[in-house]
């Protein structure tokens, strides 16, 4: 469990990678359903089943991966806002969809991005003043496996892009924030290169052929051929891949991809807006 926020920027030229959530979506709709800024800072929680207790009562959001939430022997949902006592204690499974959580409540001081919370921290929050309804948030089910889009990368060339793009590929049990590792290995190489500028989404190629998809928390640079780049509307969808689950990845143009930025990015400050406001009639 980390504290993660917003992404770090200006700060690649030093070697330090932008870090953040995961999935930025969710940990917005986390912040907008209790009432914060909508960048604040929350908590990450990866595969985690976590329990906590507060000494004052108090509201809290749990939205992402799909896990079960108990207030005391209690099962009030998955995805929303909830209201706890004085002196409850909070239970959130591990995930059975996804597999990143974010925990959002009205901390009482600025958290830093990146630390970890470790067992028996305490973290100062606000208390409820007033005892507010519950919210729900509904997440469409997938139906496939998930498709990532990608652009060529500037490798592309000395590559097969055919056998990356329509295919199928398993999810590592080796992925984690530096990046998504793929089982297969399409692609054995002995291509040597100059270490050069790596970012957030490329898709790099090891020796032995296995493609790593760079999460937050990757190499700024690095010697691997980047074959493609995840495009950003994506991030969310690749910071929620399961181990063992499979995807598929389809090719867009540079100028799709920026329009489905821009078109993503609408979308969740569309979402968070109206849920901010649900929040303020409940």
């Amino acid at each position: 469990m980390t504290v993660q926020g917003p992404p770090r920027t200006g700060l690649r030229r030093f070697g330090v990678p932008p870090g953040g959530w995961f999935d930025s979506e969710a940990a917005r709709i986390a912040n907008a359903i209790m009432g914060n800024p909508i960048d604040s800072p929350c908590l990450e929680l990866t595969f985690a089943q976590v329990r906590v207790s507060f000494a004052v009562a108090t509201e809290f959001a749990v939205t992402g991966a799909k896990c079960e939430v108990k207030i005391g022997d209690r099962t009030v949902g998955s995805r929303g806002r909830f209201s706890a006592p004085a002196d409850a204690l909070i239970s959130i499974s591990s995930p059975t969809e996804g597999v990143r959580a974010y925990f959002s409540t009205r901390f009482g001081t600025l958290l830093e991005s990146g630390a970890r919370v470790m067992v028996s921290d305490e973290l100062p929050i606000v208390p409820t003043t007033g005892r507010s309804h519950a919210l729900k948030i509904d997440e469409p089910d997938e139906t496939g496996p998930p498709n990532l889009r990608v652009v060529a990368g500037p490798q592309a060339g000395l590559f097969d892009l055919s056998r990356l793009v329509g295919q199928s590929f398993t999810v590592s049990a080796k992925s984690n924030r530096v990046g998504i590792r793929l089982d297969e290995k399409p692609f054995p190489h002995s291509v040597e290169l100059a270490s050069e500028p790596a970012g957030y989404g490329a898709v790099q190629i090891t020796p032995d052929g296995t493609p790593i998809v760079l999460g937050p928390d990757g190499p700024t640079i690095g010697g691997y051929p980047k074959i493609a780049y995840v495009i950003s509307a994506d991030f969310d969808r690749l910071g929620q891949l399961r181990p063992g689950q499979t995807i598929s990845l389809d090719e867009v143009s540079l100028e799709e991809a920026r329009g489905l930025a821009r078109e993503h990015q609408a979308r969740v400050e569309h979402r968070a807006a109206e849920l901010s406001l649900a929040t303020r009639w409940s």
